[in-house]
């Protein structure tokens, strides 16, 4: 338990540690919704909203954006995801979907102006480290509207529902079917954090 702990990011740790204290999810779930933030994805019927998004580049020119959920879906169930997006950052437009990370660099080397995104989702259990299930995005699905702000920032969306494939795991949290839609809202680099309920 001590090393799946170490593991977590910080505001799924919080999460725990208010609902071992008593704080109940849907009274965390209520309060962000009440608060009007919705900077969420939905897998399935599952949503999920961001707590931690943050962007790292690699090799090759490219762009890794990570958000991890706040902790608790929509139905107040206790797991957590993360969405991992890969692109070339070549600023506002429509980023075509792609079936894997190599997909991404041979088409960004074959147009070097196209923008090009691989998308890979997780769902993970808080109970147990091993119930992991991974989707990941292929070709032909579809695109990702992204936008840019005054700050420069982009902004991730998928407002209507693309397929994703199961990549590995077995159907957690649930029996997942082997392809399931996916849809993203409004995803961005430092993205704040949802807002807790304050103490009774």
């Amino acid at each position: 338990m001590i090393k799946l702990l170490a593991r977590m990011p910080l505001i799924v740790l919080l999460a725990f540690t208010i609902t071992a204290c008593g704080g109940g999810s849907s009274s965390i779930i209520d309060a962000i919704i009440d608060d009007g933030t919705d900077h969420s994805w939905k897998v399935g019927e599952k949503t999920y909203f961001a707590g931690d998004t943050n962007v790292h580049s690699v090799a090759l020119g490219i762009d890794v954006l990570e958000s991890t959920s706040f902790g608790f879906d929509r139905e107040g169930n206790f797991s957590t995801s993360i969405v991992t997006m890969s692109f070339t950052d070549r600023g506002a437009g429509l980023y075509t979907i792609v079936s894997s990370f190599a997909d991404l660099i041979d088409n960004q080397d074959q147009n070097p102006l196209g923008r090009f995104i691989f998308i890979a989702v997780k769902l993970i259990s808080l109970q147990s480290s091993s119930d992991t299930t991974t989707y990941i995005s292929f070709d032909d699905t579809g695109t990702v509207n992204v936008t840019s702000d005054s700050d420069n920032t982009l902004h991730f969306n998928i407002p209507s529902p693309i397929n994703i494939l199961r990549d590995s795991g077995d159907g957690f949290p649930e029996e997942l079917p082997f392809n399931i839609l996916f849809t993203l809202i409004d995803i961005f680099e430092d993205l704040p954090l949802p807002s807790l309920p304050k103490p009774e």
